[in-house]
C-alpha cells in the first residue's frame, strides 16, 4: 500500500465512521446527549463556581481512539481471495480492536469518576465521543473481518 493509497481509505473510513450519526436512532441519542449536556452545563456552571480543573479537559482525549482505530482498519484490512471469495482475517487485529473498545470504556468511565461536582458534564461528554467511537470501531471491525454490509 502506497502512501496516497493510505491517506485515501484512512480519508473515507473517517468520513464513514463518523456515518453513524446518519442512523436515526443514533442522530436522536446523538441530540438528545448534546441537550442534557448543555442543560447540565447550565445547572453545574463547572466554569463559575471553580469547579474545573485543568487536568479536566483531559476528558477529550479520549477522541485519540477514534484515528488509532481507523488506522487500524486501514493498515490491516482484511485479505480476500478472488478464487475463494472467502476474507483472511488476522485473529491478532481482531483482538486489539477488542482492547481498544475496552480501553475507551475504561478511560471514559475513569473520567466520569474522577470528575467529582461534574458528573452529569462527564458523562454526557464521554457518551457524546462514545458514540462516534462506535462508528470508528463498526468501520474498521468490517474492515478487519470483511464483513461489509
Amino acid at each position: 500500500m502506497n502512501t496516497s493509497h493510505f491517506w485515501s481509505q484512512l480519508n473515507w473510513m473517517f468520513i464513514e465512521g463518523l456515518g453513524i450519526l446518519a442512523l436515526p436512532k443514533v442522530r436522536l441519542i446523538f441530540i438528545v446527549l448534546v441537550i442534557v449536556l448543555f442543560v447540565s452545563l447550565a445547572w453545574q456552571r463547572p466554569l463559575d463556581r471553580k469547579v474545573w480543573k485543568r487536568y479536566y479537559s483531559l476528558v477529550f482525549g479520549q477522541m485519540f481512539f477514534y484515528p488509532a482505530i481507523i488506522a487500524i482498519g486501514v493498515l490491516y484490512r482484511a485479505s480476500s481471495s478472488p478464487t475463494l471469495h472467502l476474507a483472511k482475517v488476522n485473529p491478532f487485529v481482531d483482538s486489539t480492536l477488542d482492547v481498544l473498545f475496552g480501553l475507551s470504556l475504561v478511560s471514559g468511565l475513569f473520567w466520569i469518576c474522577r470528575m467529582r461536582g461534574l458528573r452529569w458534564v462527564a458523562f454526557c461528554m464521554v457518551l457524546l465521543q462514545q458514540v462516534l467511537l462506535f462508528g470508528a470501531f463498526f468501520i474498521a471491525g468490517m474492515s478487519v473481518t470483511g464483513d461489509w454490509l
